[in-house]
């Protein structure tokens, strides 16, 4: 059965994907990375891209991705301690 790839959001750098595709993840949420233009090939060179990275997800999971990405910028998530794991 054919999945409906949606838009979700667009990213700036390796960084942004780095994090919105690890927290989909967790929540087992696929994502699929369309660079803009030339925007791969210049990742490969360089390092970084100007055009952004187009992130789709599947019809079915929009809304929570959504909802994660809207949590992702907000100041919570910023403000959220990391948890440490083990101890001294």
């Amino acid at each position: 059965m054919p999945v409906n790839l949606v838009y979700l959001t667009t990213v700036d750098d390796g960084y942004e994907i780095g994090l919105l595709e690890g927290l989909l993840g967790e929540n087992g949420i696929p994502i699929v990375k369309r660079h803009r233009e030339a925007g791969e090939y210049m990742s490969i060179l360089f390092g970084r891209s100007v055009y952004g990275i187009d992130v789709l997800v599947s019809e079915r999971d929009f809304e929570k991705a959504g909802e994660l990405v809207k949590f992702l910028k907000s100041k919570e998530f910023m403000e959220e301690e990391p948890e440490q794991e083990g101890g001294l």
